[in-house]
């Protein structure tokens, strides 16, 4: 069966002291109602605290992590390097985060490295130190303002090449990456044989009225404002017509097409479809060894086909995969998505109008008043994988568009 994990992430904690201190009494499973072999994974926050400008509260995470008992956490503190930062920024960084890897080397923290003109320091200073390279879980950061192709970012081929040397020198190390796991770039994770990744992308495209297509990248479908973006051609309406998502499903194209709450469930439901499709489809070809001879046509509209290609010209992992859903009214009861072979990897919906009827024997359920929690964005490869939860209360982005 696999283990199986959800991530949270600390700063909704900490930004609501009633929660926070009920998690840390009951712990995090008891807590949210999650069953002991389910792994919980939780993210320091580290990029909410940036954003505000203050400082992470070091302390009260360790006191959390101590009482709440997530089965995954990073130290306590990380400082994200962006790429318009100057050579002694970078290296303030590198130093600063450095000395959080060594000050919580001890117990289960994960250490993290940032994708960075600093990267090779990191890489070095973690292997040479026994302490520290002995650790079993590592994670990397930084890398999602890098692929926004600023004018100073790290070049996208640079990007690849250095992942590949990361998994090549810390290969007994279990890698997780922040932020990549879109439909394009979950081909990157797996072939690059990355443990796990996260990513919110599909769910904050959904409430900015963007659906995406397999291969094909992201399409505009709703009108909400300011957002802009490629609309679908007539080819791609129709098979947008014909698709098999829970949403299009129950409520068509009207469904993608409509403002607040009800689009956005919709799209994100969508999205999400998509991204467990395309899974589906990495996995069934690297197990049948054909995605070699499809990925070009299967990517023919993404700037991530070079990088690919590049990846595919030296190396062809092979793993396969099976995924669940969990009804987000009942955590014990899964059904199996059959038609995904080997592994077991399993996803949380938590807030959605309905729970998708996936395959046969799915549990239905509906969408009421006590329903908290929803899902942001995540992936596994192999044995686990999970999706980022957010609050509904808390979205961490903005007021969603269109209102509620």
């Amino acid at each position: 069966m696999g283990e199986r994990l959800v991530l949270n992430g600390y700063a909704d904690f900490h930004q609501m002291a009633l929660a926070r201190k009920k998690a840390m009494s009951q712990g995090l499973h008891a807590y949210l109602g999650i069953r002991e072999n389910l792994k919980i994974y939780l993210d320091n926050g580290a990029f909410y605290f940036l954003k505000l400008g203050g400082e992470t509260p070091v302390d009260d995470y360790v006191e959390f992590v101590y009482n709440a008992r997530p089965d995954w956490y990073p130290v306590p503190q990380d400082f994200i390097p962006i790429p318009s930062m100057s050579p002694t920024e970078q290296e303030e960084c590198f130093q600063l985060t450095m000395a959080s890897n060594h000050a919580y080397a001890h117990g289960n923290f994960v250490l993290i490295m940032h994708l960075s003109p600093k990267l090779t320091n990191y890489t070095v200073a973690l292997s040479q130190h026994p302490a520290l390279f002995a650790k079993r879980k590592m994670a990397i950061g930084g890398i999602v303002p890098n692929l926004l192709r600023s004018p100073v970012a790290v070049p996208h081929r640079q990007i690849i090449t250095n992942l590949q040397s990361v998994r090549q020198l810390f290969v007994n190390q279990s890698l997780h990456i922040f932020g990549l796991g879109g439909t394009a770039t979950l081909h990157l994770t797996t072939l690059l044989r990355i443990d796990s990744a996260d990513s919110s992308g599909w769910r904050n495209c959904a409430a900015r009225g963007i659906i995406q297509l397999p291969g094909s990248g992201d399409r505009t479908v709703a009108d909400l404002g300011s957002w802009r973006g490629r609309t679908p051609s007539q080819e791609e309406w129709l098979l947008l017509e014909q698709c098999s998502c829970p949403a299009c499903q129950q409520f068509g194209l009207a469904g993608l097409r409509a403002n607040r709450v009800f689009g956005f469930r919709n799209r994100a439901t969508h999205n999400l479809w998509v991204l467990l499709q395309e899974i589906h489809w990495i996995e069934h070809e690297l197990t049948n060894q054909t995605y070699q001879n499809k990925f070009q046509a299967r990517l023919d509209n993404s700037h991530y086909l070079p990088l690919i290609s590049q990846i595919v010209s030296t190396s062809f992992p092979s793993c396969g995969v099976r995924f669940a859903l969990y009804s987000f009214q009942n955590f014990n009861k899964s059904d199996c998505f059959d038609f995904f072979p080997i592994r077991l990897i399993q996803f949380i919906i938590l807030n959605c109008n309905y729970t998708p009827n996936l395959c046969k024997g799915s549990k239905q359920g509906s969408w009421g008043p006590g329903t908290h929690w929803v899902p942001c964005g995540g992936y596994y490869r192999g044995k686990y994988s999970f999706l980022l939860l957010f609050p509904v209360h808390w979205w961490p982005w903005g007021e969603v568009r269109g209102g509620a």
